[in-house]
């Protein structure tokens, strides 16, 4: 495969485009990338009378996401270009700011294009409040089936960010009941899953009907929401409406339980595992069981989930069955599992299996060891923590730390001596230690690990030093305050700011002003193919997927280097969510390694389906190698994380993958 090295970033080919408008095009590309808002020339591009050059303008803003260009891309949602407002409608949503509202809901009015109005409906649920919901409903009613869909996703993002949506709950929970909608039921489905209204559990039994599996998962996941809510404090202020009333008399139905005992059996698996998740807030005695037999299950997903609702009966039954798998399973994963669960019910057995499987257990084996110990807060677990607390494994050490931190008996030198070692995670975890112990003494010991940091890609042990210095408030760090307060990556200026009026006094104005993105944006660019085909073998299988450069070029570009220099080889899947996601990527093993350095998000809009590979990240432009595939639609990832591909083949290995499985390569296939 031959490569070519660009010094900024991929050259974008518009075969519309002469010279002139491709130089313009290249340096609107390089301000998106190094996150630059020169209001004169984007006011410029914005009314170009070109209209590649609208569009790449508003595209490049959305990016940025610098809150006062907002009024700037609204302008353009009037613009004669479909493309042109299209992109407009997108950016607008990207900003995630109210400010938005008003004029997206003005804008949707009068649109006449309906994938545009579609578009419109997504920026309001990213960008809207409260005072949306009347005309989501509305739009949800609709008789275009392609409009109903996209407003209920908007209902279910709206609810995700905060704004309750119980006003139109009804209007999603219809369509569930009404087979002529089941080609868009799971958006519905979805909608309810975010808001959770009680009043729409009877839609959701008829949801677990549909043959769409999607519909009977949010359905499930829906009902278990609900039934979180019925446990909490507020729930009992209105335990004796109807609404509860009723909500009470079908979850103890036999009805409803037997519908639960079918979904056990349901021949997709995440519909399953979601069945088991609910089961695990209701643990009747009926199913005990049927959920034991969910432990032969082909998914592992499954098998583990099991563990945890078996687990949940807290009966003898129960921990005869957590000691079975402790005593026979072969995977090292299910009995670690089993013996948190076993930390919970019975202490001092899982004491026993910990004392005498320590000695015996590596990373990443004693992962659930160190869980387990965390869960039992003695004397001897502490000094257990702090033995497995003597390793050169970072991933090991970080965890072991996680749980030390609010242990009595423990050192302070003991934290000590392990931020002297400039790891991300380490640093993270002790800085927040030593913010809480608010010892002068301990400021050296920041001052010192911190200039082994750089932003973006150590924003957070920066943060979090900087947020212990604040803490202890101690004059000596004012000289190291004053400098930060100047660095170039935003988050840093503010928390050095905030820290430096703390201490000395001063009184200084607040920093508003856009982050300018430190990220990498150099690459070795593969000129073929147009959309590259990898395959990805693992310990458990072997998948394809494809990439889309055209959506995310530095991404992609950046994806394949690290392929290239076989960067994924012998890579753990260290983040493992079952119906979620599966994630990779970092040769620490913990979620916190990466290559090196960063580089932009590039929102677009790829709707996070299943089977979608997005850039993981701690925050804007802090993404590097890390990458997730996901099991099931997740709509709030979209345009929060860069989507970049999607799996064409083996899903179903993807499906299996379990916690710290390995990448054993990558290969382009094209």
């Amino acid at each position: 495969m031959r490569y070519l090295i660009f010094s900024l970033s991929i050259i974008f080919l518009f075969s519309s485009c002469d010279p002139t408008n491709q130089k313009l095009l290249d340096e609107i590309q390089q301000m998106e990338y190094r996150r630059i808002v020169d209001a004169e020339k984007f006011i410029t591009w914005i009314n170009s009378p070109d209209a590649v050059i609208r569009r790449q303008a508003v595209k490049s803003l959305g990016r940025i996401q610098d809150t006062t260009s907002i009024s700037w891309v609204a302008n353009r949602l009037i613009d004669p270009d479909d493309s042109v407002r299209s992109e407009a409608a997108f950016a607008t949503g990207q900003y995630f700011s109210p400010r938005a509202e008003e004029i997206l809901r003005a804008s949707l009015m009068q649109e006449k294009n309906e994938f545009i109005k579609g578009r419109m409906l997504e920026a309001i649920g990213k960008s809207g409040t409260e005072k949306s919901f009347m005309l989501v409903r509305n739009l949800i009613e609709s008789s275009n089936r392609y409009i109903r869909k996209k407003a209920a996703v908007s209902s279910g993002i709206l609810a995700y960010r905060g704004y309750p949506g119980h006003s139109i709950s009804q209007s999603l929970g219809m369509p569930l009941e009404n087979p002529q909608y089941s080609r868009t039921s799971w958006y519905y489905a979805y909608g309810l899953f975010r808001i959770g209204s009680p009043s729409e559990f009877s839609a959701l039994i008829s949801g677990t009907n549909h043959v769409d599996p999607r519909t009977r998962y949010f359905s499930l996941r829906a009902q278990g929401v609900i039934l979180q809510h019925l446990k909490s404090p507020r729930a009992k202020t209105y335990r004796h409406s109807p609404t509860m009333k009723k909500l009470q008399a079908s979850i103890q139905s036999p009805d409803y339980i037997d519908k639960l005992e079918n979904l056990l059996q349901d021949s997709t698996w995440y519909v399953r595992l979601a069945t088991l998740q609910l089961l695990e807030n209701l643990s009747p005695a009926s199913l005990f069981n049927a959920v034991k037999k969910c432990y032969s299950d082909t998914n592992p997903h499954i098998r583990s989930m099991t563990i945890q609702v078996i687990a949940n009966y807290q009966n003898q039954a129960a921990a005869q069955f957590l000691q079975e798998v402790l005593e026979s399973s072969s995977d090292w994963r299910e009995r670690g599992i089993a013996l948190e669960k076993m930390a919970i019910l019975n202490p001092p057995r899982a004491l026993r299996v910990m004392k005498n499987s320590q000695d015996s257990l590596i990373w990443p084996e004693n992962y659930y060891l160190i869980q387990a110990l965390g869960l039992i807060n003695n004397s001897s677990t502490t000094g257990m923590l702090a033995e497995l607390a003597e390793t050169d494994n970072r991933a090991q050490l970080s965890l072991v730390l996680e749980f030390l931190l609010d242990r009595k008996g423990v050192p302070t030198s003991l934290f000590l001596s392990k931020i002297a070692q400039p790891d991300p995670a380490i640093t993270t975890i002790v800085a927040s230690k030593l913010a809480a112990l608010k010892d002068p003494k301990t400021v050296p010991d920041l001052l010192k690990v911190y200039p082994h940091f750089q932003a973006p890609q150590d924003a957070e042990p920066m943060l979090a030093i900087l947020a212990a210095l604040e803490s202890i408030a101690d004059t000596q760090a004012v000289k190291l305050l004053r400098d930060e307060s100047f660095n170039t990556f935003l988050p840093i200026r503010q928390a050095a700011r905030s820290a430096l009026q703390k201490i000395s006094g001063e009184i200084i104005e607040p920093d508003t002003s856009i982050n300018r993105s430190q990220t990498r944006i150099a690459f070795a660019v593969a000129q073929n193919p147009v959309n590259p085909h990898i395959r990805i073998v693992t310990s458990h299988g072997e998948f394809e997927l494809i990439l889309f450069p055209k959506k995310a070029p530095l991404t992609v570009a950046n994806f394949l280097e690290l392929v290239k220099l076989g960067f994924y080889e012998d890579i753990f899947f260290h983040r493992v969510v079952p119906g979620f996601v599966i994630q990779a990527g970092d040769p620490r093993g913990d979620g916190w390694g990466g290559p090196g350095y960063t580089v932009p998000c590039e929102y677009n809009d790829i709707f996070y389906e299943r089977g979608i590979i997005g850039m993981a990240h701690a925050g804007k432009d802090t993404g590097g190698s890390q990458f997730f595939i996901t099991h099931t639609p997740q709509p709030h990832l979209n345009g929060r994380h860069t989507a970049f591909g999607k799996v064409i083949k083996g899903m179903k290995v993807v499906d299996t993958i379990k916690l710290y499985d390995k990448i054993i390569k990558i290969d382009v296939l094209n």
